[in-house]
Parts: structure tokens; C-alpha cells; sequence
């Protein structure tokens, strides 16, 4: 089943969605997801576009994040991920009881000592990884079901010189992610402005 609704339609900016039934646990469909993306960076070769699902116990809602806005308005899509998740607590009488949400995206990654990290943090603006020597292209995946720990994964995108071919390899520790990000809040706990 794939449905299309419109949520917030009494609002400046109505979201239409397109919303698939599905069987399974929302954990096997989550990596499910993961699996796709990265698929279709390995056979196509071109960016990903930045995707948000929002799980229901029977639904799963899918929202591309846009890029013109990240582009036009100097932020990453992630900033996206609330406003759009305040959309959907105020609209659950129509979606159904949200469970949990995942974010997959493309990102730069930098490459930098712990010290270094926290002085570049401090003065970061947007689009300064990409000019990085020490960066790489990843898929980031996040996680959050409702529990205290949000699940981050970090894949790496590498292309060979001598090949045009692109390989993706999940990266393990070299980038320890916080379990924790005000960017991807939990759900239940998202306070919205009435």
C-alpha cells in the first residue's frame, strides 16, 4: 500500500508525504533501508538523496529532506529532521502513533585529532569539512526508536582512482558518535509549540 496524505495542512508549510504499509519490525526495516541506500550509491555512482522515515506500528512515512533549502539556507538537512518531526506530533491523529524515526544522508567526515576537533568545532560553519584535506565522503544513518541510546552508523564511500567504481564500508570505531544529539531528539520527548 502506498498512500499519499498531506500533514499540517493548516499550516505555513504542509508536508505531503508519501506513507507504505508494511510487515516485518520496524528494526528489520530500518535495515532494510540502510541496505538500499547503499546499493544505490554503489551501482549509480551519485549522490544519495537525504531521506527521513517516520515508523508508525504498521506504517512507514517517507520524506525526502530538501536539498535547495540545506543549499539556500547554509545548513545541513539534518536541521530539517525537528521541524518536520514537530509536524508529525502535531498530526497524529491522522499518521497514527509514531514509534521512532531513521535519517539516512551523505556527509563529509573530517579526519582530525581530539584537540583539534574541539577548536574547529568551535568556529565550524557550514560547508568547511568539504574543504578539508583530511575528509571522506560517508553515508551517515541514524537511528532512534524511542530509547535512550540513538543508534549512529557511519559508512564510508571510496572511489578508486584507476576505477570509476564506488565501494561503501561501514566504518567501526574511527568515528565515535555521541549516543545522544539535540539535532535528533527523541520522539516522545520533542516539546511542541502550540
Amino acid at each position: 500500500m502506498n498512500d499519499k496524505m498531506i500533514i499540517g495542512e493548516d499550516t505555513k508549510y504542509p508536508i505531503e508525504v508519501s506513507a507504505y504499509a508494511f510487515k516485518g519490525t520496524v528494526e528489520t526495516t530500518t535495515e532494510h533501508n540502510i541496505r538500499f541506500a547503499i546499493e544505490m550509491v554503489n551501482l549509480d555512482e551519485r549522490d544519495l538523496v537525504p531521506m527521513m522515515f517516520v515508523y508508525t506500528e504498521d506504517k512507514m512515512f517517507v520524506l525526502p529532506l530538501s536539498v535547495k533549502l540545506a543549499k539556500d539556507t547554509k545548513l545541513s538537512a539534518a536541521e530539517q529532521v525537528i521541524p518536520l518531526l514537530k509536524v508529525f506530533k502535531n498530526n497524529e491523529d491522522k499518521t497514527g502513533k509514531i514509534i521512532g524515526y531513521q535519517v539516512i544522508f551523505e556527509a563529509w567526515m573530517g579526519r582530525a585529532k581530539i584537540t583539534e576537533s574541539d577548536k574547529f568545532l568551535k568556529n565550524y560553519k557550514y560547508g568547511d569539512i568539504a574543504k578539508m584535506e583530511q575528509r571522506i565522503e560517508a553515508i551517515v544513518n541514524i537511528v532512534n526508536l524511542n530509547k535512550k541510546e540513538l543508534k549512529t552508523e557511519i559508512y564510508e564511500i571510496q572511489q578508486l582512482e584507476s576505477d570509476k567504481k564506488v565501494t561503501v564500508k561501514k566504518l567501526d570505531k574511527e568515528f565515535d558518535m555521541p549516543s545522544t544529539n539535540p539535532k535528533f531528539p527523541n520522539y516522545k520527548d520533542l516539546k511542541v509549540d502550540y
